[in-house]
């Protein structure tokens, strides 16, 4: 149906192969356990760890080799590493390389280190533990279910357990008649249980094991509904601030900081007294709380004072109450926002580190600009994937290498209560890399046959101070008193082509210029190779 037809578009990245860096990293540092008896497949896959120009590679992109391979493992084609029943318990190393399959001579090595145990040797570690040392409060004329789940603390195997690994023995058998504990490892307080200090015994035990078992112990306090203490929190962290020409609804709740025996506070207990009494008639709390603000209120602080009651049997207890103040600024809707210019120079600065927030020196009505009364939106620039500029106004470079340019780019921010109050200014984030290259020397070089990679000129070059990351910078040969014998390759590493070189002392100059940018920032150094 060739009236049926769309268009789209193909992006490629065509690179040079000699510049992609290939890192193969060892896998089972402290080893990788399998028990003999069952063997296991994929126990790891090597490929998992392995980079390609700083990307994670898959199977696709590399080919994988076995140097010394055990009997009894296996190296697959997709990286996993299988182990055979019944192989003999013991450590095992093996190496392995994986080579770019774009560019073949693009490869790197590692180690996998396998540990095989006997089965018999594998016992779990069951570790059952106390639940709440200081105990944990229910009061007696309600009860409570599911007050705690004595499991979520337990382990199998240093691992949070849970139904399907164990089973509670002994259920309740050391619990009296009102303190319940169910299957699942819920504990639950019934109505008018007596008050006191309840000590409660339980056990564990493995479900693949029923001899693996670990007791504990869980503190429970049963209190009068007399002692619940009721707290109302002050509300005026930096103050509530509203625009007095727009107002504003549910502004803040005041119960949200609120609380009833050490817990949240809910309109189902509690209820808020004497509303609006001390409260202007264009400042309005709520039943559940919430504190609307009309329009036009005069702009001023406002100090008010609510109280809360603790609800018993639908009606409030007047012998159990608390008070507490809200602090709100009702301020001018014409109070200015402003974004201001920010600039540094973040040269070395690590991967992800925060170099600067552009909201330090905005303002919103003369108070600082903060991610709690402004939103960010981030403008068009030349800071692509290099400069992260975030919602907390947190600027970051997230990559590992960041090239040498001045990354410009605005940035707006917008009052929340009055989105159509913003203000735009820029960021200029300069990164000036600092690249060094250091002279290198190797001696005692035996010419009578070639050999590839006898030294890499960046091992000792530094970038901005630290290890060189080699992709970021190309290597070119300035001068060679060698002829042909030595070649210095663009990834810094050096040849020896041609065989049986004349003893003597060879001199390579060599310069390395930063990649992926503009700026002309380059370092030379020299080499001297010693044949003889």
């Amino acid at each position: 149906n060739t009236s049926n037809c769309n268009t789209a578009t193909v992006f490629l990245y065509i690179t040079n192969t000699s510049m992609l860096e290939i890192v193969a990293v060892g896998d089972g540092m402290d080893g990788i356990v399998v028990t003999n008896s069952s063997g296991a497949t994929a126990v790891v896959n090597v490929l998992d760890n392995d980079t390609l120009n700083g990307v994670a590679v898959t199977a696709n992109d590399v080919t994988i080799t076995a140097t010394n391979l055990p009997n009894g493992i296996f190296l697959n084609a997709d990286g996993t590493v299988d182990v055979n029943e019944n192989i003999a318990t013991g450590q095992y190393e093996f190496e392995y390389t994986i080579c770019e399959n774009a560019n073949p001579n693009n490869c790197d090595s590692a180690t996998v280190t396998l540990l095989v145990t006997n089965a018999d040797e594998t016992t779990s570690t069951i570790d059952a533990v106390n639940d709440a040392v200081n105990g944990i409060e229910v009061t007696n004329s309600l009860g409570a279910t599911a007050v705690v789940n004595v499991l979520d603390n337990d382990t199998l195997n240093g691992v949070i357990t849970s139904t399907n690994e164990v089973t509670i023995s002994g259920i309740n058998t050391n619990f009296p008649n009102n303190i319940i504990l169910n299957a699942d490892g819920t504990l639950d307080v019934n109505e008018n249980t007596p008050t006191g200090t309840y000590n409660l015994f339980y056990t564990i035990c493995e479900n693949a094991d029923p001899n693996n078992c670990d007791s504990a112990t869980v503190t429970l306090f049963v209190t009068n509904t007399s002692t619940v203490a009721i707290v109302a929190v002050d509300d005026t962290m930096d103050s509530i601030e509203v625009t007095n020409s727009l107002g504003a609804t549910n502004v803040v709740n005041v119960l949200d900081n609120d609380t009833l025996n050490g817990v949240a506070v809910s309109t189902n207990e509690v209820t808020i007294t004497d509303i609006n009494t001390n409260f202007p008639n264009n400042i309005i709390l709520n039943a559940d709380g919430s504190i609307d603000v009309n329009e036009n209120t005069p702009t001023g602080t406002y100090e008010l004072m609510y109280t809360i009651c603790e609800i018993i049997n639908g009606n409030p207890n007047p012998n159990n109450c608390n008070s507490a103040t809200v602090t709100l600024y009702v301020t001018n809707s014409s109070g200015s926002i402003n974004a201001e210019y920010d600039w540094i120079n973040a040269v070395g600065t690590p991967q992800g580190q925060v170099v600067l927030n552009v909201l330090n020196n905005d303002s919103l009505n003369g108070l600082d600009a903060t991610p709690n009364n402004v939103n960010i939106t981030v403008g068009d620039g030349n800071q692509g994937d290099y400069i992260l500029l975030d919602a907390n106004g947190d600027i970051s470079m997230p990559l590992e290498f960041t090239p040498s340019a001045d990354y410009q780019f605005p940035y707006t921010i917008c009052e929340i209560a009055n989105p159509n109050n913003c203000n735009t200014s820029s960021v200029s984030i300069y990164v000036n890399n600092t690249i060094t290259a250091v002279n290198d020397a190797l001696d005692a070089i035996d010419g009578t046959a070639t050999a590839t990679s006898i030294l890499n000129v960046l091992d000792n070059d530094t970038l901005n101070g630290g290890a060189m990351i080699n992709y970021a910078v190309n290597t070119t040969t300035t001068t060679n008193d060698s002829g042909d014998y030595f070649v210095l390759n663009s990834n810094g590493s050096i040849d020896l082509v041609i065989a049986n070189v004349p003893s003597g002392t060879y001199t390579i100059n060599y310069q390395i210029c930063e990649n992926f940018t503009s700026v002309n920032n380059c370092s030379s150094a020299s080499v001297t190779l010693i044949v003889n």
